[in-house]
């Protein structure tokens, strides 16, 4: 069937595995987001968000 030929040729030839740098990424992101001073910074970029918004909102 056509369809399995092109699976066997896609998978695993064009599409990869798993690429240690981009998960080594994502553990470092979760680690900090766990600390408490991420919520502190990300309502800091909430707030000035917030703050842009309603500046381009009023034409300022």
């Amino acid at each position: 069937m056509m369809s399995e030929l092109l699976d066997a040729a896609v998978m695993p030839g064009i599409q990869g595995g798993p690429l240690m740098h981009v998960i080594a990424g994502k553990a470092v992101a979760f680690k900090e987001a766990l600390k408490p001073s991420f919520k502190t910074y990300i309502q800091s970029v909430l707030d000035n968000a917030q703050c842009f918004a309603e500046e381009f909102k009023s034409g300022v």
